[in-house]
């Protein structure tokens, strides 16, 4: 969702017009919805916690052949863990698109 919003940011779409397409869809998911909300207002309260998120792609790693999507959101959740959000809610991937002000 993160990537999403930083799409429409470079294309200049709002993103309370985006939530309101997507929830007119076959897409909408309550989840990917409210992670809008906390990654618009950098709210990364403890709900799933990035190093939980990291471990699980870690044992996803174990069982899987190694894909590029893999590594790629590994890399991202790793770089948000040493940004110090480990803790965080897994919204706290999107630290990067809106820096804090």
């Amino acid at each position: 969702m993160s990537d999403v919003l930083a799409l429409c940011d470079a294309l200049g779409v709002d993103h309370a017009t985006f939530v309101r397409v997507l929830e007119a869809g076959p897409l909408a998911m309550p989840y990917e919805l409210q992670k809008v909300g906390l990654m618009d207002d950098a709210s990364y309260a403890p709900g799933f916690a990035v190093q939980l998120a990291l471990k699980d792609i870690d044992l996803v790693a174990e069982v899987a052949a190694p894909s590029p999507l893999l590594q790629v959101v590994r890399a991202r959740l790793e770089a948000t863990v040493e940004a110090g959000h480990d803790n965080d809610d897994l919204a706290a991937v999107d630290y990067l698109r809106k820096p804090p002000p």
